[in-house]
């Protein structure tokens, strides 16, 4: 889908994404209030910078196994985001990628990830339970500042 192409569509609840498309691109949803649930095809392997930001009631989303690379600021003030799963398939997770998603209470860093972005988890004042591997952790251990974690 291509650069911000439901930038600011305030109604959109709800969205089929075609099997077809390979990326979600940069702020294609952004600002999208109403958004509610997303379910991504297995045909997507990137979800662009700010994709989904400020997607205020945004509650849940099902990355699959085919995404290897999640954005800068992806999911950036979500705040009614409660889950995510972030699959095996998934290397790197950008900058600020779930800062400020005030609901988000559990989070598993599967081991494939390489990267964290910088403050990639900050503000995430409901974050209580952070499963992540003891290298992943003493390296990127600041990107959840401000976040009240407890690591298991």
């Amino acid at each position: 889908m291509g650069r911000k192409c439901f930038l600011n569509c305030h109604n959109l609840a709800d969205i089929t994404i075609s099997n077809s498309l390979t990326s979600l691109e940069t702020m294609c949803f952004f600002k999208c209030r109403s958004l509610t649930s997303v379910i991504i095809p297995d045909s997507v392997t990137a979800l662009g910078e700010a994709c989904f930001g400020n997607c205020k009631k945004l509650t849940s989303i099902t990355i699959p196994d085919s995404v290897t690379t999640i954005g800068n600021h992806c999911f950036q003030s979500c705040e009614s985001l409660t889950d995510v799963i972030i699959p095996d398939s998934v290397t790197s997770l950008g900058d600020f990628c779930f800062t400020n998603c005030k609901k988000l209470t559990s989070i598993t860093i599967p081991d494939s990830v390489t990267t964290i972005g910088d403050n990639c988890f900050m503000s995430c004042e409901s974050l209580t339970d952070v499963t992540i591997s003891d290298s992943l952790w003493s390296k990127y251990k600041g990107a959840f500042m401000f976040s009240s974690y407890r690591r298991v």
